[in-house]
């Protein structure tokens, strides 16, 4: 959703100028070329994605995938 929303160029810059942290795995080609991910990779795209497609999404599919990380 995230990425036909938002498109692929514009959500793999997102996540490749995202500050490295040492907690978290750091994206720096973007993320859309992925295919097969760990649970633990999952998790951290997960703390990032609702603040990355906010402004660039429309709200709707911003208040889903919101929805959809709290359940």
């Amino acid at each position: 959703w995230c990425l036909r929303a938002v498109g692929a160029e514009e959500l793999d810059f997102c996540f490749s100028i995202l500050q490295p942290l040492t907690t978290f795995w750091h994206f720096k080609d973007g993320i859309s070329h992925l295919k097969q991910v760990t649970g633990r990779v999952q998790q951290d795209l997960q703390c990032y994605i609702v603040a990355l497609i906010a402004d660039a999404a429309p709200p709707g599919i911003v208040m889903a995938v919101w929805a959809l990380m709290d359940f």
